[in-house]
């Protein structure tokens, strides 16, 4: 907000001519536009760093410069003006935010897969220790679901449960 305001004074502060401080005054509110997704990007980024999933830190660092650069070569010759290299990176940033957000729904996926199997092992472990503290597939026996549901006591509404963890 405060570099809006004061879009057409920042120049002035580092001594630019009245010229350069008109321009810099109509760039700034174009470059505004591309700082939440700068924010995206950088975070993004920083997760995955803390994640340990560096190769989409080091995708989300040097793909941005690449989409100025083929921005910058493509926009000024379609649209022409200087200020379309302004746009070039705004439209990069904004590029590199969908990817950033594209590859943490992947790792999301992934490591939501992943906590899943621990789970689903961890559930198994579980049921296998609360038959074996009953006294059940401690030996070579083989057990029959009526003997199961005699030897836990179970009520009735979890007979489906346990019909379910045997099966």
């Amino acid at each position: 907000i405060i570099m809006y305001i004061a879009r057409n004074d920042i120049g002035v502060l580092f001594g630019v001519s009245t010229e350069v401080n008109i321009e810099v005054g109509q760039i700034i509110p174009i470059f505004l536009i591309s700082v939440p997704f700068v924010a995206v990007t950088r975070i993004t980024t920083a997760g995955f760093y803390a994640t340990e999933e560096s190769i989409f830190s080091y995708v989300l660092t040097y793909i941005e410069p690449v989409f100025m650069l083929a921005f910058m070569f493509v926009l000024p010759q379609l649209f022409g003006g200087q200020i379309m290299i302004w746009w070039s990176t705004v439209f990069a940033r904004i590029l590199s935010a969908f990817l950033a957000l594209i590859l943490k729904s992947h790792v999301d996926r992934k490591k939501f897969a992943e906590w899943a199997k621990a789970s689903a092992r961890a559930g198994i472990f579980d049921i296998l220790k609360t038959f074996q503290n009953m006294g059940i597939f401690v030996d070579c026996h083989k057990y029959t679901y009526e003997e199961i549901l005699q030897l836990t006591k179970a009520q009735k509404k979890y007979y489906q449960l346990i019909k379910r963890w045997i099966n």
